[in-house]
């Protein structure tokens, strides 16, 4: 997508493609587990199109999203 040679359609497609899938698979490994996934992909969302543009929020934005990722681990 960088480098402008992906199409946009075709990424957004398998973007969307793997999240189900990934959200699909933890819910079945583990309810928890899907809904911190779920949490994070939410998130991810609002921070792109939204929450990187007020500087105070992007800074609790990251933290937020690395609380995630250890969560996700545990």
């Amino acid at each position: 997508m960088a480098a402008d040679k992906l199409n946009r359609s075709l990424a957004l497609g398998a973007g969307i493609f793997l999240a189900g899938g990934s959200l699909l698979t933890a819910f079945l490994l583990r309810p928890q587990l899907g809904l911190i996934l779920l949490a994070y992909i939410t998130f991810s969302f609002f921070y792109t199109f939204f929450l990187k543009k007020l500087v105070i929020i992007d800074v609790f934005s990251i933290g937020v999203t690395l609380l995630n990722i250890i969560l996700g681990g545990y």
